[in-house]
């Protein structure tokens, strides 16, 4: 193995893998070191590999990474969370977020849910760093490029066709044939009683392309993804897209990163947590490599103990004749600046943590932000006939080949799961929404899913199958979180707060808290329309939502603030200008006042971006690669 390489970069998931892949095939010589793992080839994943299986993804003992985040500081706030409740009776201190140790990181756990991110996302960026190159219609060809659309359009969609990340509907023909094979039109019935409720269509109109064939203008109607709904901000019912192949499997950067290896010059390490960045001895503000150690599960971020690995050998060396690139995520990227004494001096010289401040850059693990998310569960008339026989579980002893399902997926890549479990979704304008953007996204599927605890993942499709959940997403929430470190140890998680509906010195709440709450209220209001319906009402579930008072304003504002979560951590290291003393990055992802290290990841957003993260992401990660390359040149 060589100890010398063009570029190194830290971390397989969204943001690192595509940046890996896009070196190595402009000729240049990549590692990239990913703390996790890879399958083992004579083995199958099928938690990794089943779409519907996303669920079990995150609580899979080869892939998983276990942290455990405060959404409040005071312990009296928090603890009207049941999700956190969970947690602290077994003797955890905060409320259950995975992550993903594994090559491909979190998109190898992912819900598959592919959007693109709102014109003012990228605006807010070029706003301000003055970086034309980051406006709205620049930033459309980094979509395309990462898109391979399985679905006919138009070229005024901005669908790309030829790009390495293959996205879809689900097959409406798949779950119709199994509907029918079930004589279960009951979640049709749900899908279609919520639409005639809420009605309100997508802005593509009739003398829009493709005319033909009726399917394809039908399909464009429902797109959320076409160019032309975003410019128009539409909203109303939509299809959900996902990044799901031509076989019915899940696709992610774990795919791309394989790719890239076949070049030749991608070189990809598992089992290797970087612990230091190595600068150079004649410039300190030079980072000439990084230094890291082997091992399974070195980092202390899972639910049990026992797990914690232990190293396999001394520290190892790698150099970068060129550049370091950062891609370990919103969390571990912030962390490793500070370990690396790049941060807040005043987190650097706490007593605990005595760090040398080589650069003192305050906004490192400031600025924390997410969704806000709940998940509504309402309960059906009777068991779903489709879903009754469904276990949603791997093959077994006692069903080597699996249940109807996964036979269905494993023989034809087809039918229930070969789907996330998403039916039917909207989208929608809050009365607080900023630029005439939506900010409400909702989707509804079978089962149960209330946020996320230790042990969710079964209880979300444990029997009887008679619930149905309208899960509500805010996009750019307001709140700002931090990360900061418990210690200097590389291996122990850092301390992780959010800060959700933040209040003032007086205990009310903030005005940017009112707005989270108001619109949250008003999406809150939406689901409440669907589940009246116009034919078939669906009352809450007495079990999974006890004591939950949904039609008072006062109800809905206490069930939001209790019971909220996210998963979509971001905007740790953002961009931004130049005389912004929180701005970790410059427009090209270079880390202030440091040479040769870029941050490519959820941590650069100064904003939350669009509705769910990933698209971003790859998105900032081919833009990366164009600017690496630039410079390089």
């Amino acid at each position: 193995m060589s100890d010398d390489f063009d570029y190194i970069v830290i971390g397989s998931g969204a943001g690192g893998g595509p940046v890996a892949a896009r070196l190595a095939e402009a000729n240049h010589s990549v590692l990239l070191l990913e703390a996790g793992g890879v399958d083992d080839p004579q083995k199958q994943n099928w938690n990794y590999k089943v779409p519907v299986f996303h669920g079990r993804a995150t609580e899979d003992e080869q892939m998983r990474l276990d942290f455990y985040v405060r959404h409040y500081e005071d312990e009296q706030r928090q603890e009207q969370d049941p999700k956190y409740i969970v947690e602290r009776n077994a003797g955890r201190h905060g409320v259950y977020y995975p992550r993903a140790r594994t090559v491909g990181g979190c998109t190898a756990h992912y819900a598959m849910i592919i959007i693109r991110p709102h014109d003012s996302d990228w605006q807010t960026i070029e706003d301000a760093t003055g970086d034309r190159s980051w406006l709205p219609r620049e930033m459309d060809k980094y979509f395309a490029r990462v898109e391979s659309w399985h679905i006919p359009s138009a070229p005024a969609s901005g669908h790309g066709k030829n790009g390495w990340l293959p996205t879809r509907f689900a097959s409406v023909l798949g779950l119709g044939r199994d509907a029918i094979r079930h004589l279960d039109p009951s979640i049709g019935e749900i899908a279609i009683d919520a639409w005639l409720a809420n009605p309100k269509e997508l802005s593509i109109h009739w003398w829009d392309r493709p005319f033909f064939p009726i399917a394809a203008h039908i399909a464009a109607k429902l797109d959320p993804n076409d160019l032309r709904v975003l410019k128009r901000h539409g909203v109303g019912v939509i299809a959900v897209p996902m990044a799901i192949d031509q076989k019915g499997h899940r696709a992610g950067t774990r795919e791309r990163v394989l790719a890239g290896t076949e070049t030749g010059r991608l070189e990809l390490r598992t089992h290797c947590h970087v612990t230091e960045l190595i600068f150079d001895d004649a410039d300190p503000l030079r980072v000439v490599g990084v230094r890291y150690l082997t091992g399974e599960r070195l980092y202390r971020a899972d639910r049990d103990p026992n797990r914690f690995g232990k190293t396999t050998g001394a520290a190892q060396e790698v150099r970068a004749k060129r550049e370091v690139i950062i891609s370990a995520g919103a969390y571990i990227t912030p962390q490793l600046l500070m370990l690396s004494g790049i941060g807040p001096r005043d987190e650097l010289e706490r007593a605990e943590i005595n760090i040398p401040v080589r650069v003192d850059l305050p906004g490192v693990g400031r600025n924390l932000q997410d969704r806000y998310e709940v998940g509504i569960v309402a309960q059906a008339g009777a068991v779903f006939p489709l879903l009754k026989s469904a276990t949603f579980d791997c093959p077994t002893l006692d069903q080597p080949d699996g249940d109807e399902y996964f036979k269905e997926w494993s023989t034809g890549g087809t039918g229930l799961y070969a789907t996330n479990g998403a039916v039917i979704g909207f989208t929608a304008k809050s009365s607080v929404a900023e630029n005439d953007e939506p900010d409400l996204f909702i989707f509804g599927l079978p089962g149960s899913f209330t946020g996320y605890y230790t042990g969710w993942c079964l209880d979300a499709v444990a029997p009887p199958h008679d619930k149905w959940t309208w899960l509500l997403l805010k996009a750019h929430a307001r709140f700002r979180g931090r990360v900061t470190l418990n210690s200097k140890d590389p291996f122990d998680p850092p301390k992780i707060d959010f800060k959700y509906f933040e209040r003032d010195q007086n205990g009310e709440l903030t005005p940017e808290s009112k707005k989270d709450l108001q619109a949250m209220r008003d999406g809150v209001r939406i689901v409440n329309k669907l589940l009246e319906g116009v034919r078939h009402p669906l009352p809450l579930h007495p079990g999974c939502m006890e004591g939950v008072d949904l039609e008072t304003d006062a109800g809905i504002d206490k069930f939001v603030q209790d019971r909220a979560w996210g998963h979509h951590a971001s905007c740790t290291c953002r961009i931004g200008a130049e005389d912004d003393p929180m701005a970790v990055l410059d427009s090209s992802f270079r880390v202030r006042g440091v040479k040769n290290l870029r941050v490519v990841d959820a941590s650069v957003f100064p904003r939350i971006p669009g509705f769910f993260v990933v698209m971003p992401i790859y998105m900032i990660a081919e833009k990366a690669a164009d600017a690496i390359l630039a410079d390089a040149r």
